[in-house]
């Protein structure tokens, strides 16, 4: 990842934005963020920095944070 600030985004499979935009630091490097994402629906998603970097991620009833 690049370093400094960025924008993260959870998307659903028809590209809309389903949580808030989140501003994370970031450094060059390995980044490790926690996102809450209880109140989602389960279901496909995808988390983007809106740069063209995004993520695959399945919400289970299972899947805490």
């Amino acid at each position: 990842a690049e370093g400094g600030a960025s924008r993260l985004y959870i998307l659903d499979l028809m590209g809309r934005v389903q949580t808030k935009d989140q501003v994370v630091e970031m450094v060059q490097g390995y980044n490790k963020v926690n996102i809450q994402i209880s109140d989602l629906p389960n279901g496909v998603y995808y988390l983007t920095n809106g740069k063209g970097k995004s993520v695959r991620f399945v919400k289970t009833a299972s899947s805490s944070n």
